[in-house]
């Protein structure tokens, strides 16, 4: 299945509504009014219902689910704010238990949906406490968040939706998730830290639903909220900064414990590379918290990854018990199970190794608590003898997949019995004891079945007598790896998640309450294996109840529980002393045909671990083979995938080039037309200026010859007018000599 992703809309619309929201205010139900664009029609169906659900079980307004939705301008916020001195950020950051009252002038805040609830509210409340609890957006929000608002209240729409991505079984598990009040409620307590959510596997919910161990799972998922709400110191706002980027970057060093974890993370978070949306100083403050951190950091991821291992232990802790309706969990139905032992009153045995116990005074839930943590830490420490045996120190400590180790399983419920629980389940696998298996198959071995039998009432007795001979056998302690200590986690994968055999083999010695509950002593330059252990333990049980401290008397064991005789049915009176010597003697007898026995069977286990792990080779070499090709093949399927994508993309752009081609060759061809044109234009305009030029220039020619031709006219007149007055001077002057004479 793809990753689910919001879509652009969806993306678009989350950022929007992010910036729009301005927090949740107790409204007077006669200060609401309703937006114009929601619906008028009233649902008379939907009335008579919440009437009834509200008579019942009370109105509810501080239930997120029963807020109103509605739209203000923010200059009507502002002076509502100012009049009632609430501050914009105490409106976004108050839990329901404080939120603000605010009054709004009739029209100013108009409700997108609630109608029903609110028509209700008015006609049940009493006069003096009608108010209701409204989510308040600012009026300008785009059209496609007003319309997700009036039509997806409270997410209804995105939640079918995104419900529609899943696989059916996905979607199953999903809706059983949030069916389970304890485990809805401790998720959505995450939901204030964005950043955790890209560890989310859905499809790894259905194994929390079924695993019945809820206190656990519920305290890990508190564990991860107490951390990331502590180094923000739970404000809201800052919450909502803490990106995947820096939960992915953060998640399993332990800053307060690892000196190399102390380096990586103080330069992260001071360089900004995490923690990115905050203020140097804010960083710096985060990073003061985190120093004094002592566990691995947890999230999301590594809460699923530790599941693995929680699940593999606990199937071993169910073969004691099966759950019911009035004890419907592991815890529930072991606090039913618990009862006295044979100590005082006040006090219950605490294993402080495989054969070694001390006495812890406390009150009856104190002395479940560690009763059931002991009997937890059996399973942490002996679940992987379950699971095939193999050779390579590189596998995981994996939950059982053959058949179990019976002798283990009987320690288990000797243990149980032990620490004061009692089932039927614990009686019918202490029935089934190893010793007495092994005592009743020698005794048939000693004398072959055709030629001899025993007396069936004697047989038990014959059995107890030799089981009694193993039971005095000394326990030995376990040596401790003596490279623990020093031996760093190196593969972030060893850090959550099932451990690797060879790392289990070393931390097995110490798995015990009185070393976990050690607080001091775990530092140095890198994380050992066996806090990575300690730091899962707590995560799902939390501390142990604080009375380990006192120093108490240890009790040694004879022999490990295993070798504890249960409900033995020996006559402390018996038969006759020379009956009882004798049987005594010929078990005595018997001892080195038993230890004979013994080596055979384990030269035979040997053999048939050999061929196992031969045989598991090679299965495990076929199936990384199948996987190997698996992958190939889903490789070049994707790859194949991928080329075709990208060949329809490059055909894709080769039809757009060859449309842009066409486009600018026609183009070209239009300009270069009229270039031509204007060229031709340009040339016979130029040839028309020239034919103009010549014409003015002849025009100018002739002008000037008239003009000659005009002066000369002009010189001749001038001459003859000077003429014509020489002749008129003259004819005077004859006129004026004739008058005189």
């Amino acid at each position: 299945m793809p990753h689910l992703q919001f879509t652009q809309v969806e993306t678009r619309l989350a950022s929007e509504r992010h910036l729009k929201y301005q927090g949740t205010a107790k409204v007077g139900l006669d200060e609401i009014t309703f937006h114009p664009t929601s619906t008028t029609k009233v649902d008379e169906a939907k009335l008579d219902r919440l009437r009834r659900i509200f008579r019942k079980e009370g109105c509810r307004r501080l239930d997120v689910r029963n807020h109103a939705t509605a739209v203000v301008s923010k200059t009507h916020l502002d002076k509502t704010l100012g009049d009632a001195h609430v501050s914009a950020s105490a409106l976004l950051t108050n839990p329901p238990s404080s939120f603000p009252t605010l009054r709004f002038g009739v029209g100013q805040l108009q409700c997108l949906h609630g109608q029903h609830r609110i028509r209700i509210g008015r006609e049940l409340l009493p006069p003096g406490d009608r108010w209701w609890s409204v989510d308040i957006y600012l009026e300008d929000i785009s059209d496609e968040l007003r319309t997700s608002l009036l039509e997806d209240e409270h997410n209804a729409r995105f939640r079918k939706r995104w419900l529609s991505r899943l696989s059916a079984n996905k979607e199953k598990q999903l809706k059983a998730l949030l069916a389970h009040d304890e485990f809805r409620d401790a998720f959505d307590e995450l939901l204030a830290v964005p950043g955790l959510w890209g560890g989310l596997r859905i499809g790894s919910l259905g194994k929390l639903i079924a695993a019945k161990y809820d206190e656990e799972i519920v305290s890990y998922l508190n564990f991860i909220r107490e951390f990331w709400f502590s180094i923000v110191d739970g404000v809201p706002a800052a919450l909502m900064r803490i990106n995947q980027r820096t939960v992915e970057k953060l998640q399993l060093h332990a800053p307060g414990v690892s000196q190399e974890d102390s380096r990586t993370v103080q330069g992260l978070v001071l360089s900004g590379q995490i923690f990115s949306g905050f203020s140097a100083p804010e960083r710096e403050a985060i990073w003061g918290k985190l120093r004094s951190f002592d566990r691995l950091v947890p999230s999301l991821y590594t809460f699923f990854e530790d599941l693995k291992y929680f699940t593999a232990c606990a199937e071993c802790i169910q073969r004691l018990l099966v759950t019911n309706k009035n004890h419907p969990t592991v815890y529930t139905t072991m606090g039913h199970m618990f009862q006295s032992t044979d100590l005082d009153g006040d006090q219950c045995l605490v294993q402080v190794s495989e054969s070694r116990f001390r006495r812890v005074t406390g009150t009856w839930d104190e002395r479940l608590d560690l009763s059931y943590r002991v009997l937890w830490l059996f399973a942490m420490r002996h679940y992987p003898q379950m699971a095939k045996d193999t050779r390579r120190d590189g596998l995981l400590a994996k939950a059982p997949s053959e058949k179990a180790d019976e002798a283990v399983i009987y320690e288990m419920a000797a243990l149980a019995r032990k620490l004061g629980f009692r089932s039927t389940q614990i009686s019918r696998l202490l029935s089934r004891s190893p010793d007495r298996q092994i005592a009743h198959a020698a005794l048939l071995k000693a004398r072959k079945p055709e030629r001899y039998w025993y007396d069936p009432e004697r047989l038990e007795r014959l059995i107890d007598r030799i089981s009694a001979c193993f039971s005095e056998a000394i326990a030995g302690e376990m040596a401790p790896a003596p490279e623990l200590i020093a031996d760093p986690v190196l593969l972030s994968s060893s850090q959550c998640g099932l451990p690797q055999r060879r790392v289990h083999q070393q931390d097995l010695p110490f798995l015990f309450l009185d070393r976990l509950d050690v607080n001091a002593g775990w530092g140095g330059e890198q994380i050992s294996s066996l806090f990575v252990r300690r730091c899962v333990y707590l995560a799902f049980f939390g501390a142990s109840p604080g009375r380990l401290g006192q120093s108490q008397e240890f009790i040694p064991e004879a022999a490990s529980p295993l070798f504890n005789a249960i409900d033995s049915h020996i006559d402390e009176q018996g038969p006759e002393a020379a009956e009882l010597g004798q049987l005594q003697r010929d078990a005595i007898d018997r001892a080195a045909e038993i230890k004979q026995l013994h080596k055979n069977a384990e030269i035979t286990a040997t053999e048939q671990q050999r061929l196992a792990r031969e045989l598991e080779f090679a299965q495990e070499a076929t199936r990384m083979g199948a996987v190997e090709r698996e992958r190939l093949q889903e490789e070049a399927e994707s790859m194949s995938k991928k080329q075709a994508a990208t060949i329809e993309q490059l055909q894709a752009q080769l039809k757009e080039q060859a449309v842009a081609y066409e486009r600018l060759k026609d183009i070209t061809e239009r300009q270069e037309q009229q270039q031509e044109d204007s060229q031709s234009a340009a040339t016979a305009g130029q040839k028309r200026i020239q034919e103009m030029e010549r014409q003015l220039q002849e025009e100018t020619i002739r002008a000037t010859e008239q003009h000659n031709l005009w002066q000369q006219a002009k010189a001749g007149v001038s001459k003859r007018d000077l003429e014509i007055k020489n002749l008129k001077d003259q004819l005077e002057g004859e006129k004026t000599a004739h008058a005189l004479s």
